[in-house]
């Protein structure tokens, strides 16, 4: 039921397809990073794999059978999308963000917020419960966001730039969020522009997406994905070491 499969999915735009011919197959296991530079087409992506923009041309399959066949519920327990810009918050409190995102299992609103309340512990969340979300910093409404994705129990979480703004700190919590969620055995699939951090996650599969177009699939421990990423972005990238562990240095333009 969970797998997604994506075949010659095309997205029109304005002078240009957002998406244009991408083929990709994914299990809900492990992470999926989707790098590229700016208008490359990586959110219209994961907002075709959530259901919430239809492709112009091409099929996207959930367990193999079409997307758009699958109830608004059915999708829901499938996949659980983070966008950049969050959905409209104000005047809820963490709570009742969490308590929302259990809306596909009918249960009462009691049983409800237990599963939030555990769902927020989890993310460390836990004594924010109370308060309104426009009180929250950055770090604290991500949070409480991600504790939203976990209450929502869905196979996929599909995360959009996540750690935008977020210090470095945060970056970092966020980061050990999501590798404890693929080592629980969740399918993630995670929209990022920082390329020095991609050696962090060996075993991830890189998506690189350019003009709407599948560049690049690959482990992230390729060799040639340095120097491939170098050219997408016109950069030169080096392997080194920080802290023991391996890394990418972005060390001037390429003109």
């Amino acid at each position: 039921m969970s797998a997604l499969q994506l075949t010659d999915v095309r997205v029109e735009g304005r002078g240009r397809p957002r998406l244009d011919g991408v083929s990709l197959s994914l299990t809900a296991e492990g992470l999926t990073l989707v790098v590229g530079p700016n208008g490359a087409g990586k959110s219209t992506l994961l907002r075709v794999m959530a259901g919430l923009e239809r492709p112009s041309a091409g099929r996207v399959l959930l367990g193999g059978s079409p997307l758009g066949e699958h109830s608004r519920l059915a999708r829901a327990a499938a996949v659980a999308w983070l966008p950049q810009q969050p959905r409209l918050e104000e005047g809820l409190t963490a709570e009742e963000v969490v308590v929302a995102a259990r809306y596909r299992f009918g249960e009462t609103l009691p049983v409800a917020r237990r599963a939030a309340r555990r769902a927020l512990a989890e993310l460390g969340a836990q004594d924010h419960a109370a308060r309104p979300m426009g009180t929250l910093s950055g770090g604290e409404a991500q949070r409480v966001r991600l504790a939203s994705l976990a209450a929502q129990e869905a196979a996929w979480w599909l995360l959009d730039e996540p750690a935008n703004h977020l210090d470095p700190a945060l970056r970092l919590d966020l980061l050990e969020v999501v590798r404890a969620r693929v080592v629980a055995g969740g399918g993630v699939v995670l929209v990022t522009h920082d390329l020095t951090s991609l050696p962090a996650h060996p075993d991830a599969t890189v998506v690189v997406l350019v003009e709407g177009r599948v560049a690049h699939v690959g482990r992230a421990d390729d060799p040639a994905l340095l120097e491939r990423l170098g050219r997408v972005f016109g950069v030169s990238l080096r392997a080194a070491d920080v802290g023991g562990a391996a890394h990418w240095v972005v060390t001037g333009r390429v003109r």
